[in-house]
């Protein structure tokens, strides 16, 4: 069964541009791909990723954490925010 196409945005995405600077956007097209390659790093940021100043010192995995944690609140706002709009705002 194919998966439903849907309007959303990439709320993985959105919340790793809270916490990365840069990233290669060549490498990386999905919110998934940059989490998945942080959680598969040993110690130091892969290649082609880069966290804003604050974050320098975190380790991937924990900023991978954070993104997916973010990433979530950012969808459930989202989706209040749905709910709210299709009650005609009542």
């Amino acid at each position: 069964m194919s998966k439903q196409k849907t309007n959303k945005p990439d709320f993985l995405m959105e919340a790793c541009g809270q916490y990365l600077a840069e990233w290669d956007s060549k490498t990386y097209k999905k919110g998934e791909q940059i989490t998945k390659a942080m959680f598969d790093s040993v110690g130091d940021m892969p290649e082609g990723l880069e966290p804003w100043q604050p974050f320098e010192t975190y380790p991937p995995d924990e900023i991978a954490d954070l993104c997916i944690m973010l990433g979530h609140q950012y969808e459930k706002m989202f989706n209040a925010g749905a709910k709210y709009a299709s009650k005609g705002g009542k």
